[in-house]
């Protein structure tokens, strides 16, 4: 083709659908990049063609989205305003071009089941191998980029939609496209929950998710809230080892397992994760104590040492979120504790009567190891401070209030040097006089840290023996203090382990 040629424009109608269907299985994957050739040189563009293409797809949201019905086990998505679709294709000098067709909103028709595609097309060879790829965001300008926009995730339907990749390959009638084309969906999406060893839906907890098959590496960061958590993965036969990790409310979940069955392409699988938790363990630090005490170097449920980690009732076990926005996970109230007898409120409500079936203040005054939360959530020697513990802490440190990484506390520096970091997470309790609600107070400004001890002091018009000692310490309007103090055995408190 000379370079004086004329250019020329055609026009030409094909239709695509796009079907999204599915089963239940599980698996991971394992998929090159779509598409690539060796660099040639440039092409005179002699001939542009000009290509309207009728997709088709399923229902409409505010933006593209992915339905799941969860009875037929079947999912449908939508075309919306702004979405792309790539066309893949070859020209004159054996290249292979991307040309691209966005959305408007009067392309979509059908209930957003339909729409309009419209390409240029610069030089196509005669009866070239086309490839149309949808979205186009998964695409490079030589094919799509499937392990790279699959790798980081977070969990969510919105963000399986934008990378919920479906293709067709085929060839063009010289330089007419095909008049009908369906996309078929090259991914599996999966909707995970997890358990724990006990059965209990552990799923609104995590945080951090990752999955391996081979040499794929699927990692899901997520805010905790309700599941399922859905991750889009590439093809995973039946013959490989799925290891699945999964981080939050201070534990970590960990499973291996293989299925007779596939994770396929074109598939919606619901699965759930019985998996045993191990709470993230800290470091002991040797603060030069007489008694040779090591305190741990981060709060029981935290993973870092600047993290609160979560809030425990005395002589519970199991935590709770020191999250504002979580606080609905549970109620820390006489009610709800482990050890209530009876509870009778008075009036006014604030004097109350509570009873209790375990450390009365006339059996025992310190927990036993399977209820004390330290001891039970990280094993080994680690146990909570006594009360005698946290005044020998108080009496051979120093310590100031400061911030690491934005986090409020205190830090205590031994006489040799070591220190360690008390953030201030506050305190949680269900206000049952003035509000009804769980309250979480003082974030940043107070913290509270139970020791293993009962407290031996009340208000007469409380029971006896319904608080336990603990660490509080305090920074603001009245200045910063520390102090050996104590709170009701029901309120939701740090918890800093020691080993002996």
């Amino acid at each position: 083709m000379n370079e004086t040629m004329m250019k020329k424009t055609m026009k030409y109608l094909s239709m695509i659908a796009l079907a999204l269907v599915g089963a239940v299985m599980t698996g991971c994957s394992s998929s090159d990049d779509d598409l690539a050739s060796e660099p040639q040189q440039p092409v005179k563009q002699d001939n542009i063609v000009t290509v309207t293409t009728t997709v088709g797809l399923s229902d409409n949201d505010a933006t593209r989205a992915l339905n799941i019905d969860y009875d037929t086990k079947t999912l449908t998505k939508t075309f919306a305003e702004g979405d792309q679709v790539a066309l893949f294709y070859y020209n004159t000098g054996e290249q292979l071009v991307k040309a691209v067709s966005t959305l408007t909103e009067g392309d979509i028709t059908n209930d957003g089941k339909s729409a309009k595609l419209t390409f240029e097309l610069v030089n196509p060879k005669n009866n070239s191998e086309i490839y149309y790829d949808y979205p186009a965001s998964m695409c490079t300008d030589k094919g799509v980029d499937v392990a790279n926009h699959l790798s980081t995730q977070n969990g969510t339907l919105t963000d399986v939609a934008s990378k919920d990749w479906a293709q067709y390959h085929g060839y063009m009638s010289g330089t007419a496209l095909p008049a009908n084309v369906t996309l078929d969906n090259q991914l599996a999406i999966v909707a995970f929950k997890i358990k724990d060893n006990e059965d209990h839906d552990v799923t609104s907890t995590i945080t951090d998710m990752t999955i391996k098959a081979g040499s794929l590496t699927y990692t899901i960061t997520r805010t905790a809230a309700e599941g399922p958590i859905y991750v889009i993965m590439q093809h995973i036969n039946d013959l490989t080892d799925i290891v699945v990790t999964a981080v939050g409310g201070g534990k970590t979940y960990t499973k291996t397992y293989r299925y007779n069955k596939e994770y396929e392409a074109n598939n919606f699988y619901q699965h759930t994760l019985k998996m045993t938790g191990v709470s993230t363990v800290g470091e002991a630090v040797d603060l030069g104590l007489p008694s040779g005490t090591k305190w741990a170097n981060m709060n029981v449920g935290a993973t870092s040492v600047n993290d609160y980690g979560l809030l425990f009732a005395w002589g519970e076990t199991t935590g709770y979120s020191s999250k504002e926005a979580e606080i609905s996970d549970h109620k820390f109230s006489w009610n709800n504790y482990k050890f209530t007898s009876s509870y009778t409120q008075g009036d006014p409500k604030n004097i109350f009567k509570v009873t209790f079936n375990k450390y009365t203040g006339s059996d025992k005054t310190t927990l036993d190891p399977e209820d004390d939360a330290a001891h039970v959530n990280w094993g080994g020697t680690w146990r909570m401070p006594t009360q005698a513990e946290i005044e020998e802490l108080i009496a051979n440190t120093t310590y100031t209030s400061t911030t690491v990484a934005d986090v409020s506390g205190y830090v205590f520096t031994g006489k040799n040097g070591n220190t360690i970091f008390l953030p201030l997470a506050g305190q949680r309790y269900y206000d049952d006089v003035y509000d009804n609600k769980e309250i979480l107070t003082n974030q940043g400004m107070d913290g509270y840290f139970w020791s293993s001890t009962l407290s031996d002091s009340h208000p007469e018009h409380y029971t006896a023996a319904n608080e336990g000692v603990c660490l509080s310490t305090a920074t603001g309007g009245d200045g910063n203090r520390l102090e050996l103090g104590s709170r009701r055995r029901c309120y939701g408190l740090s918890i800093r382990p020691v080993q002996p």
